[in-house]
């Protein structure tokens, strides 16, 4: 069954640790990420709004798609980009969150390998978002 997701925000965490292989899952953690989010988003309809985001040290925009098609054109290139610096996780979310607009829903998909290395915010300052 086909869900439908007003505005979809996607944060990818491509620190230096995500281009890692693991030997367990055969590849790197980034590539592992990337495949399933492929997955998942093509049971969403093209309807949705997808806006793509890297983070490391910040958070950076990638693009916003009207289709999950062009939104997946530019997840394949996510594995091509230089990874580097810490998963600052914390930050990342919170730009997040506070870029959206008061009374526009969204979802938010986060994928990350590992725990917070470095950020100002926590978990708690997060929820309290």
């Amino acid at each position: 069954m086909k869900t439908k997701i007003k505005q979809l925000m996607i944060a990818i965490d491509l620190s230096s640790s995500m281009k890692d292989i693991k030997f367990s899952i055969g590849q790197s953690r980034l590539d592992w990420v990337l495949t399933k989010l492929k997955i998942a988003l093509a049971e969403v309809r093209s309807e949705v709004i997808i806006e793509l985001y890297i983070f490391h040290d910040d958070l950076i925009s990638i693009g916003k798609y009207d289709s999950v098609s062009s939104a997946l054109n530019e997840i394949d290139g996510i594995s091509k980009r230089p990874a580097g610096g810490s998963t600052k996780l914390w930050n990342a979310l919170t730009k997040l969150i506070e870029s959206i607009p008061e009374n526009e829903p969204q979802e938010i998909i986060c994928a990350t390998d590992g725990d917070d290395i470095g950020s100002v915010y926590t978990r708690q300052s997060v929820e309290e978002l």
